[in-house]
């Protein structure tokens, strides 16, 4: 069906303005009104006084794992110990697995004691808000031993605790069908379009079966999905490389042609690695791998064109990886390398990467909700000087997209758009969502703007965004969303 919207105001994400015009759409495309050959045939809706803004793109999340935490309940907002054991004792599945608390709205650790004493006859895992670092019960712990899972990464099975590596091994005795991972996609998907997202760049391989989670991928048209495929070793990436997982499973919405690696862990978790301790510790943080080892990773990539992601949070694994880079990266970086999250950089590292031309993408969100975490671990100085250094790369011309790294955090935009104006203005942050998401993703010839020739991507409504307070903002919901060359109306006065 072709579809003409009159009297709309439309933003253009080049200009930062809205233009007063006609827009048609025709074949899942944008077209200028009145250059066609079918406006007889078009079904002219009427959206005086209403707004069209360019879909927004998610340039870093985890799209099966927001799916996984709708199906299961979320301890982000459990603040007592009371209120954490009757909802582990409830839970009706044999192996007990949550997620989100954060021992600084709980009130305490829960540690392998507690877990013990509310659950001792079946494996439980109540995994940190971060993601990074995990408790456990007795019979967990057990089932690790047995399964030749060691402690690494500062993991503790004493005191239950689980980080890093060590975690992730764990997951990996989580296992989803294809079933699963089709219904979690669809339910995801659907849940953060309903706010404006249509693409998502999207880190998914952890429990999953590669062949099943590239099979689900590279089959669905729920959204647009840039997913990064993290292998956990050389080996296993050469082997990805050598069966095609890469390049040979692009389609229309599905692009599988990145790599996503780990330097270090989170904040939350203490496992960043800092260039200095931990206020009042000796504890520097987990890294992965050296800068020789990481250049392997490059190297790689390079050789089979393939873009690297790489997770660094401290200032310790951010040199490793700039040394990393430095020695394999082929000059101004064509591929688009890019780092996520980058909490702390120093003057100079960001030179460093404004050289190299390395993208970043950022999460606004974290300085919002980590701010008091974060100022007590790092102290003033480091807080003050190089943490979240988001506005100075901006000022340097780094290339910046955002996102939220849900379901760490709320995928919602509109609330990492407040954040991300402690940083820069609301526009700048807009453009940051769109534009630059999809030149992250080497897409921004098709989607981040509302143009002739651009996938039919959108949303709208009867407010002008960038005239919002910021509760305003944050609770802001599109009036109607615009995928694919539909129109879905999610409208809701």
């Amino acid at each position: 069906m072709n579809i003409r919207l009159t009297g709309l105001k439309i933003y253009n994400t080049q200009t930062q303005e809205f233009e007063v015009r006609n827009i048609d759409i025709h074949e899942k495309k944008y077209k200028q009104a009145g250059t066609a050959q079918y406006e007889e045939s078009c079904d002219v809706i009427n959206l005086r006084n209403h707004y069209l803004y360019p879909a927004i793109i998610d340039s870093h999340l985890h799209l099966l794992g927001i799916g996984v935490e709708q199906n299961r309940y979320n301890l982000n907002h459990i603040t007592s110990a009371e209120s954490l054991k009757t909802v582990i004792i409830t839970q009706d599945t044999s192996f007990v697995v949550l997620r989100g608390w954060d021992e600084s709205h709980l009130g305490f650790f829960p540690d392998r004691a507690f877990i013990d004493s509310v659950l001792p006859d079946r494996k439980c895992l109540l995994i940190r808000k971060c993601g990074h670092t995990a408790t456990c019960n007795s019979l967990l712990i057990e089932a690790l031993k047995q399964n030749g899972i060691a402690e690494t990464d500062d993991s503790d099975f004493s005191r239950g605790i689980l980080k890093e590596r060590t975690l992730e091994l764990t997951m990996q005795l989580i296992q989803y069908s294809k079933k699963d991972l089709v219904h979690f996609l669809a339910k995801a998907s659907d849940s953060v379009k309903k706010t404006g997202i249509t693409c998502v760049h999207s880190d998914d391989y952890h429990s999953n079966h590669i062949i099943d989670l590239v099979d689900v991928l590279k089959n669905q048209k729920e959204i647009r999905i840039f997913e990064k495929i993290n292998p956990k070793t050389i080996k296993e990436l050469n082997d990805f490389i050598e069966s095609d997982v890469f390049h040979a499973n692009e389609t229309e919405y599905t692009s599988i042609r990145s790599v996503k690696t780990f330097l270090d862990g989170s904040f939350g978790a203490k496992s960043a690695y800092l260039k200095k301790p931990y206020q009042g510790t000796q504890n520097k943080g987990v890294l992965y791998m050296n800068s020789d080892e990481f250049a392997q990773y490059v190297r790689i990539c390079e050789e089979n064109d393939l873009q690297l992601l790489v997770h660094i949070i401290g200032d310790g694994a951010l040199d490793v990886a700039l040394d990393g880079f430095q020695r394999s990266i082929t000059s101004y970086n064509p591929l688009r390398h890019r780092i996520i999250h980058i909490q702390m950089a120093s003057d100079e590292q960001l030179k460093r990467i404004k050289e190299m031309n390395l993208y970043l993408s950022i999460q606004p969100i974290f300085y919002t909700s980590d701010y008091d975490m974060a100022l007590n671990i790092l102290g003033k100085e480091r807080m003050e000087q190089i943490a979240y250094p988001f506005k100075r790369a901006l000022d340097l011309g780094i290339e910046c997209s955002l996102s939220t790294d849900a379901p760490v955090e709320d995928y919602n935009p509109f609330k990492n758009m407040v954040s991300a104006t402690h940083f820069f203005d609301l526009k700048t942050a807009f453009e940051k969502y769109t534009l630059a998401s999809a030149k992250a993703g080497f897409m921004e010839n098709r989607l981040g703007r509302i143009a002739d020739g651009y996938a039919a991507d959108g949303f709208i409504s009867d407010k002008n965004i960038f005239e919002l307070n910021n509760e305003q903002l944050a609770s802001f919901q599109p009036k109607a969303i615009i995928y694919d060359g539909k129109i879905n109306h999610y409208i809701s006065d």
